[in-house]
Parts: C-alpha cells; structure tokens; sequence
C-alpha cells in the first residue's frame, strides 16, 4: 500500500504587496493564485521543496500572462515551504504607478477631517515618471490636482516637482520609506509653507502618521491605502 511521504504540506498562507499597485488590485491577483497554490496541500514537503525553482517559475508565468502583459508585471516571491507553508509575494509594474488613500486627521482642526489622495503614474524610465497627484478636502468639498515630474534616488527615495494645475504653484515632494515606516516632507516654491509628516505602516492597508505643517502644531492621521 503507498502512502505519501511525510511530511505533508498541511497549509499555505499566501501574502501579497506592492509599491506601484493599489491593494484592491493586488488582492484580485492573490485570488487568481489563491487556487492554484492550495494544490499544494497534501503534498509531502521535500517533494515541493524539489520542485521550488519550478513553482516560482509558474508564479512568474502566470503574472506575465498576454492579458496582464502591458503593466509590465514582475514578481519576487519569498517562499518558505514546510508543514504550514507561507508564500510572500511582492508584485510591481515597470510601467505604471497607483496610489488611493483615504485620510482621517485628529487635531489639525477642531473636529476630525477627512480627505482622498489619489496618484496615477506613468514610468518613462527605470527611474523617472510623470504623474497626476489628486486631492479632495471632504469638509471643503474640495478638488485640487497636481502634475508631477519624479525621479527614484535609490529604492528608499522618491523627490518629485509638482505644479497645482489652477493655482500654478510649484511644490518639492521628498518621500523616503523602509522598513514600514514612511517620511515626506512637501514644500511650497512660491510660498514659505511646508508639510512634514513620518508615518507607521501596521498593515498592508493601514498607517498612523504624525504631520505638522509650518503654522500649525502636530497632529495625527489615520490613513487607509486602497
């Protein structure tokens, strides 16, 4: 009588992120793998532990398919195969940029504000891009939209100029991140103002950030990446 050799792979935990792609579409990637990596559950462990170049072979394929293609996908998996299997996936294009966020600041003023922060890029180059930078002031009910130029300094750094396309102020944007935790600092050319904040990432989708701006005292803010 054969039985399968032990261990098995009991469970597979699958954990997607991305710097260029908002999380609802990275979550509609992780259900298209999702299915296809539970196939691995009741298989014995060296035996995946064998095949390993090949399943990352695969994983690649199948975010390069011809319909996902024009993104310019690629994917840097992290897998770590025994009894409760965990798969890491970083996915990211080399074409495009998305960013939505939604934040909640308490103390900026004197009841909590609300606002949308959109930014949808197109890379040029390795480093360089040309995005739209949106936001709307739900308490204002207010839109404003910037055009950018940036430029990636090294995998931690994004400096950028940005122009408020109907006020046509200019602005410098500095974002450094690593390690879950985020800094920016936005400075007006035209105007002596400026907004700092560092920020805590505790989920994929969650941040606590601390912000200040020039005529103002520190506050906090809730913000929710989509």
């Amino acid at each position: 009588k054969l039985r399968p050799q032990k261990p098995l792979v009991r469970k597979v935990t699958l954990k997607m992120r991305s710097s260029t792609i908002p999380n609802f579409l990275v979550g509609q990637f992780k259900l298209k793998l999702a299915p296809y990596l539970d196939m691995l559950v009741g298989l014995p462990v060296k035996f995946v532990l064998s095949q390993e170049n090949y399943l990352r072979e695969e994983l690649d394929k199948q975010v390069k398919k011809a319909k996902f293609k024009r993104y310019g996908l690629s994917l840097q998996p992290n897998l770590r195969i025994r009894e409760e299997t965990n798969i890491d996936l970083i996915l990211n294009s080399s074409k495009y940029e998305a960013k939505i966020e939604a934040k909640v600041s308490l103390g900026e003023e004197k009841r909590p504000s609300a606002e949308g922060r959109g930014r949808v890029g197109r890379m040029f180059t390795s480093r360089e891009q040309v995005f739209l930078y949106s936001e709307f002031l739900a308490n204002s009910l207010t839109l404003r939209s910037r055009l950018g130029l940036g430029r990636s300094l090294s995998p931690q750094i994004f400096l950028a100029l940005l122009k408020d396309i109907k006020k046509k102020d200019k602005l410098s944007w500095l974002v450094w991140e690593r390690d879950g935790w985020s800094a920016e600092y936005l400075q007006n050319l035209d105007e002596p103002d400026y907004e700092v904040s560092l920020s805590y990432r505790f989920q994929n989708f969650l941040r606590v950030e601390l912000a200040k701006k020039k005529e103002a005292n520190y506050w906090i803010r809730l913000v929710g990446e989509f």
